[in-house]
């Protein structure tokens, strides 16, 4: 912790998280045994020791929101040292120290709490060193004391260790870790199983836990509910103690452990690290008397049940129970500086743990023009720059200006009849905006590249072009009205804190471009394959090109169709998904068989076929083409989608030698990888080869 804020995050999880320990606590305070009670205290050490991450899942209650809030509120004015107005709060260390001369109030009030935590420290040392120094001035336990302590030590099978008798001595205690002492009040007649409590403290090395817990004080000094809980802890552990005490006894042997405990019921009992004490205060030794009352042995079983339990806890206070939600400023007219804070502080909170969320919420950014959207799924220095920008938005009291989208793009105009004109070509860039005129996105040719980025291209879909009164479209298209188009990003994917994204080209306005994102007209390429497939026979030379079309699991179409043709689905959902997954994966390909013949072959009239097959899927090779009329494109059996497809005609004059046949298959994401297609090339009406298409590969960028 370098900051103020970094401590009053961590101070208020640990609160949170003690709080619903105790609250668990309670309800299972006659189920679980007191092993449990005092092990799920491990929960609580685990979180003061290990720091809050403040960009993962939150532990019901949006604390690092809260306190990233007042930290914007409060710093908004102010020229901190150990606080950056614009870097979320990250804390590294449980353990506080400084960085340079304060200047700040929130850097003073920082020096004061780790002054108190040196002074906490120092306290617990003081006091344990007087101890030290307080045993030297005791006597060496009688015969008849060590022998009693031997006695027991061997009738239990512990360990014993030197005794030390001391005058004023409220009640027997243990000090010291690695060389402990029994201390016990001089001139008194112990019971045997006051100090069979105590050797068991030692076996189990209870001291050193104390230590521990005192640290953890120290930490937490000026947090008054931290405190009271660590007394709890305490107490915990003593009646731990206790149940391992009885379970040694029986019948009378615990009434008379029960007397032997309420002797000791006073407030004067020592507090110091390193030591145990049977005694801690009269109003808890009651309550000790009364679980004496109740013991029972548990059975075998509920050992199984306290880790099960105290497992789920630590993994819910450590990954969380739920995701940060995106907050924004909805009303600017009514908004408060609050509002404004607590958006500002969601985007610095906020990022992309997944590929699907991280492509979700930049579309949307994209989409919208929404600036924190952007920020949250794009890189460090871009992230700064956009937050700056909404910050100044935030002290004018004013929505920042939306993100343009649209700018310096490429455009292809598709004309009818599917030739492309490449406007680019003469040197032409469009300069339009897109926004409110875009109403949905897929993803296209996802793929993992050698370097470990990934690659994508994000296609928005354009659904009428018939409002833009950019000359520039004009000029090339007289009438835009009903015409669609789609607008095609190409991007790189990074990790960072979380996955980012940039736009690193082409960037493609398709006007007329086919809405539902297929990659072919016919045989005519509008967007690039992902990968290509190819496979070389005695008949010919087959090529499969592929592009993958993914969908955010939102927003993805519920019905086959819808997910076919792409865009034909819902309107999408503005707000973005930073943890969303991929829905099912559609394939769209063309595949080309490239005939091979001997130019004295006689092709006029012979019929010729191509199908291709997903092996994974569909096993041996099926015969679609055999109830297929010539010259039609059919698909064989579905398994979730469209796994086959094929065609058949009859080879006439004008026959270049060239077969086609394009087709959609559907996949679920986690069985996406591994497909395997074969094709079977027709000759004369029958079967002449069955290939295995293998990947082409491909270099970055292609």
């Amino acid at each position: 912790m370098t900051n103020l804020w970094g401590f009053l995050l961590q101070t208020s999880y640990i609160t949170l998280v003690g709080g619903l320990l105790l609250l668990v606590k309670w309800l299972l305070r006659d189920k679980l045994p007191p092993r449990w009670q005092y092990l799920v205290w491990v929960i609580l050490a685990v979180r003061i020791v290990i720091p809050v991450n403040t960009t993962g899942n939150i532990v019901l209650l949006p604390l690092p929101l809260w306190v990233e809030t007042v930290k914007t509120v409060v710093e908004q004015g102010l020229s901190s040292a150990y606080t950056s107005f614009y870097e979320v709060i990250r804390i590294t260390t449980p353990i506080p120290w400084l960085r340079g001369r304060p200047v700040s109030v929130t850097d003073w009030l920082f020096v004061f709490y780790v002054a108190g935590v040196a002074a906490a420290l120092a306290r617990y040392l003081v006091s344990y060193l007087r101890l030290r120094r307080l045993l030297r001035q005791g006597m060496p336990g009688g015969d008849e004391i060590v022998e009693q302590v031997w006695v027991v030590g061997a009738r239990y099978r512990l360990p014993v260790f030197p005794v030390v008798v001391l005058s004023g001595l409220p009640s027997p205690m243990v000090c010291g870790v690695l060389r402990p002492v029994l201390v016990l009040p001089a001139g008194e007649r112990l019971d045997d199983h006051v100090i069979l409590h105590e050797l068991l403290h030692v076996k189990h090395f209870d001291a050193l836990q104390n230590v521990f817990w005192s640290f953890c004080r120290a930490l937490h000094w000026c947090n008054p509910v931290i405190q009271w809980m660590l007394n709890r802890v305490g107490n915990d552990l003593e009646a731990l103690c206790d149940q391992r005490v009885l379970e040694r006894l029986e019948g009378e042997e615990r009434r008379r452990y029960g007397i032997a405990l309420l002797a000791m019921a006073n407030d004067r009992y020592p507090r110091a690290p390193g030591t145990t004490s049977i005694s801690n205060g009269g109003r808890n030794i009651s309550r000790r008397i009364e679980a004496i009352v109740r013991f029972q042995r548990y059975p075998k079983g509920m050992v199984l049940a306290s880790v099960c339990v105290t497992l789920l806890l630590l993994s819910a206070t450590m990954t969380g129970t739920a995701a940060q939600e995106i907050k924004s400023v909805e009303n600017w007219d009514h908004a408060s500086g609050w509002d404004r804070a607590e958006a500002l502080a969601s985007l610095r909170l906020t990022h992309c743990s997944t590929v699907a969320g991280a492509l979700d919420t930049y579309a949307k950014g994209m989409i919208t023009g929404e600036k924190s959207y952007l920020a949250i799924a794009s890189p460090k220095e871009t992230r700064a720059l956009l937050e700056q920008e909404i910050s100044q938005a935030f002290d004018q009291g004013s929505p920042p200006a939306p993100e343009e989208f649209g700018k310096e793009l490429m455009v292809y105009d598709m004309e009818e009849g599917g030739d492309i004109l490449s406007i680019h070509s003469t040197g032409r860039v469009a300069d339009i905006s897109l926004l409110g005129h875009v109403k949905s996105y897929v993803i296209h040719n996802l793929r993992e590249e050698p370097n470990g980025t990934m690659t994508a291209q994000i296609a928005f879909s354009i659904q009428n072009l018939q409002d833009f009164s950019s000359p520039e479209l004009m000029g090339w298209r007289e009438d835009l009205s009903g015409l669609p188009g789609v607008a095609w990003y190409g991007v790189r994917l990074t990790q960072e804190e979380g996955w980012v994204v940039e736009c690193t080209g082409p960037r493609i306005l398709y006007l007329g471009a086919i809405a539902e994102g297929k990659m072919y007209t016919g045989d005519l390429a509008i967007y690039p394959a992902g990968y290509t497939q190819q496979a070389v026979g005695e008949y010919g030379t087959v090529t499969r090109k592929v592009m993958a079309v993914y969908t955010v699991a939102q927003d993805a179409p519920q019905d086959a169709w819808g997910s076919l043709f792409g865009f034909f689905g819902p309107t999408l959902s503005s707000a973005p998904n930073p943890h969303g997954a991929f829905g099912r994966v559609m394939e769209d390909s063309i595949t080309t068989c490239e005939f091979d013949l001997p130019k004295e072959t006689e092709k006029i009239g012979v019929e010729v076929g191509l199908q291709v097959a997903n092996k994974k899927k569909l096993g041996p090779m099926p015969s679609f083409l055999e109830s297929m009329p010539k010259g039609d494109c059919g698909w064989g059996t579905e398994f979730g989608g469209t796994q086959g497809n094929a065609v058949r005609m009859t080879c006439g004059e004008d026959w270049t030698g060239r077969v086609s046949t394009d087709g959609w298959h559907f996949y679920e994401p986690d069985e996406y990888d591994g497909m395997e297609f074969a094709t079977q090339i027709w000759w004369n009406g029958e079967p002449v080869e069955t290939l295995l298409l293998k990947d082409i590969p491909m270099k970055e960028g292609e």
